[in-house]
């Protein structure tokens, strides 16, 4: 296209610099500028020689950004080399870089006067009137408001007007001019009404008529065009999904340079299953790039992350989302903070971690929310707040963020950072389950199992469980299967209990594996193995799961798949009950009681025994009431005997049933009561009791 204004500028400075642009088109100029941002690559440099060279001035507008930019400093030292006419705008008091200093020391400049700056306008205007003959500006004293504007205009000053009103929102008015600049065949400008018919910018969206403008723009070799054109083939959007056809578009493209057209083109060898070659998908990224095309650079990232198409590189992957993210491509950003949290590529540091989840996540990315919400509530590179987690999962869960919403529905049902509100807890948890959430699908089970938040329901939680269960989530492999083995929700199945256990017990759950032990120990669902029970049972205790030292110190009490061994029994055992568990507890006592593998040590038994029968055991409760009785290692006290021995009758134990009917015959620590007696006696015998038994007929016996 013909111009006779180079504008050379930072992209950062776009909102200021376009209101200039504004102006000069106005005045009838034409202008060539970078609206894309393009930064590199040969199709681009050839683009910038050759506009700089049809230029007849070229506008520098001079700032912080534009002076530390490698590319517009080139431009300036590329156009004072063709001995272009260079007016720059100082727009702020940055000096020029070292590089162009000196050729721009002796050129007047014009300072950006900020609270003035139509009159800086206007001086631009004046400037370049001094270099350009104004008699060749056709429509300068023309009204851009007529009807009839658009019909004495140059389809290139068209679609410029175009551009403008699209960049200060005016998309109606933009129209009109793209779409006489397209009428009249020009390809930029039949692209661009494409783009305003497939987003609905100024007009109805409508994907037939994108569409058709797209295809006019192609068909005469106009990269955004083509690649545009393929993009509506990838997706179907306005023409049916044909995957060669955006194969061919995108490759048009991306062959003369086009960054977007590579990326896209990379993307469809990374994604179409029918086209998938991630070596070429590595290769078109890293074209487009090299570029600086941030889309680009973070797929280029994920590529070397997961070894597609390219050896697997961290470093280099952690290089390209750099990138990308200081661009301020939110994806890039996020998966730059997930290489700081697990230090791929880079030293594990949780802060600079946070910097970047925050930067993605202010711009909205739910990923990013999440993240940061996860680091607030786990103290992650960041104080614990976990206020600020749950906002955080609040906004990445209100837009469908599994993960989130799960995360949220454990805060509300625990109360952290909220109100407890268990109904809410429900709720958020069926929203992640209802995506397929494993985790969501295994706590609503919970809570159908429990009745928290809903109403309580067996067979409904059996649905989650399994649903979560069948994505390998051990812990809800564990819970359907215990609902199998209770008949809970479900019919009592063994063979389906020891079959979930088994999967979960492999994922290596300690309490699926001590369960499955259990099943092996006992032969229930599956063939009995003591020798299998006792790798289970110990794989579990290695976790520290208590219950697997339990029954360990079973297996070497009784010889249950390995040789007899009380000392190892003892080893077994006396973990367990230091950690409380009373069933151990109570061995432990017998164990000193008996002298088995321990010295004999009754005041060590009668301490075990009452640890177990403070808990409520049974029968450490009668042990305890018999050292109490013979005096083993505590001072003898019937009244104790009989009080710890009334607790283990009254739990059903038949031996100390015998024990207390005994008490209350003789007048042992009570009142003697024979009625009392047969009537401990009596219940003891209906267990079996032998003693019991003969003790119910001596009584009953006349004397």
């Amino acid at each position: 296209m013909d111009h006779n204004i180079f504008i050379s500028y930072s992209r950062q400075d776009f909102e200021i610099v376009n209101k200039f642009v504004t102006r000069l088109i106005e005045a009838g100029y034409i202008i060539w500028i970078d609206r894309e941002g393009i930064v590199s690559g040969d199709q681009f440099k050839k683009e910038i020689v050759q506009a700089i060279k049809g230029s007849v001035v070229v506008v520098f507008f001079s700032s912080a950004n534009s002076n530390a930019s490698e590319w517009t400093v080139k431009e300036i030292s590329y156009a004072l080399k063709k001995g272009k006419a260079i007016i720059p705008v100082r727009l702020d008091d940055t000096e020029y870089d070292d590089s162009i200093d000196f050729d721009l020391i002796n050129i007047d400049y014009i300072q950006c006067d900020n609270e003035h700056p139509e009159q800086t306008v206007e001086r631009l205007i004046s400037s370049i009137r001094n270099v350009i003959n104004p008699h060749s500006i056709e429509i300068a004293s023309k009204s851009l408001t007529e009807s009839d504007s658009t019909t004495s205009l140059s389809p290139e000053i068209s679609y410029q007007l175009g551009s403008t009103y699209f960049n200060s929102g005016n998309y109606e008015e933009a129209v009109i001019h793209y779409r006489f600049a397209a009428e009249q065949g020009l390809a930029v400008a039949q692209n661009d009404l494409g783009d305003c018919y497939f987003y609905g910018n100024g007009v109805k969206q409508d994907y037939n008529e994108a569409v058709k403008w797209y295809r006019k723009a192609a068909e005469q070799g106009d990269a955004r065009g083509q690649n545009n054109l393929g993009y509506v083939y990838e997706h179907g959007y306005g023409v049916d999904q044909d995957f060669k056809k955006a194969l061919k578009w995108h490759t048009l493209a991306a062959v003369k340079g086009y960054a977007a057209a590579q990326f896209y083109l990379g993307n469809c060898f990374l994604s179409v299953d029918e086209l998938k070659n991630y070596h070429e998908a590595a290769k078109w990224f890293k074209l487009s790039a090299e570029q600086g095309y941030a889309d680009a650079q973070n797929n280029l990232g994920y590529c070397y992350e997961y070894g597609y198409g390219v050896d697997q590189n961290h470093k280099k992957a952690k290089k390209w989302y750099k990138l990308a993210a200081e661009q301020g491509h939110a994806v890039a950003q996020n998966n730059l903070g997930l290489c700081y949290i697990h230090g791929t590529g880079v030293l594990q540091d949780y802060n600079e971690a946070v910097k970047w989840f925050k930067l993605a996540a202010e711009q909205g990315l739910a990923d990013a929310q999440n993240n940061l919400g996860d680091c607030y509530r786990h103290d992650n590179g960041i104080d614990y707040d976990i206020h600020e987690a749950v906002k955080w999962f609040k906004l990445a869960a209100e837009q469908g963020h599994a993960d989130a919403q799960n995360s949220l529905g454990d805060c509300y049902r625990n109360g952290y950072g909220v109100e407890l509100n268990l109904k809410d807890a429900a709720r958020w948890f069926r929203l992640a389950a209802e995506q397929g959430h494993a985790t969501a699908q295994y706590n609503l089970g919970d809570c159908y199992f429990y009745g928290i938040g809903v109403d309580q329901d067996s067979n409904e939680a059996v649905k989650w469980f399994k649903l979560s269960a069948e994505q390998g989530l051990a812990a809800a492999q564990k819970n359907l299967a215990d609902c199998y083995t209770s008949g809970n929700g479900v019919d009592q199945d063994f063979n389906e209990a020891a079959r979930w256990y088994k999967q979960s017990a492999e994922k290596g759950l300690a309490e699926a594996q001590c369960k499955l032990g259990i099943c092996l120990l006992d032969g229930n669902g599956i063939y009995q193995d003591y020798e299998e029970a006792v790798k289970w049972f110990k794989l579990a205790a290695k976790q520290g799961f208590t219950e697997a030292y339990n029954y360990l110190g079973l297996c070497y009490y009784y010889g249950y798949g390995v040789r007899q061994n009380h000392k190892k029994a003892v080893k077994w055992l006396k973990s367990s009950a230091e950690q409380e568990n009373a069933w151990a507890q109570y061995f432990m006592g017998t164990y000193y009681a008996s002298g088995i593998a321990v010295k004999e040590d009754y005041t060590e038994a009668v301490k075990w025994f009452k640890l177990a029968a403070i808990q409520g055991y049974a029968k450490a409760q009668n042990a305890l009431g018999c050292c109490y009785y013979f005096g083993h290692g505590v001072n003898q006290d019937q009244n104790e005997a009989v009080k710890w021995l009334k607790l283990a009758a009254e739990q059903g134990l038949p031996v100390a049933q015998f024990h207390l009917g005994f008490c209350y015959e003789k007048g042992y620590g009570v009142p003697q009561d024979l009625q009392e007696a047969k009537v401990w006696y009596t219940k003891s015998a209906n267990n079996d009791n032998k003693e019991a038994i003969e003790a119910l007929k001596l009584l009953s016996t006349p004397k």
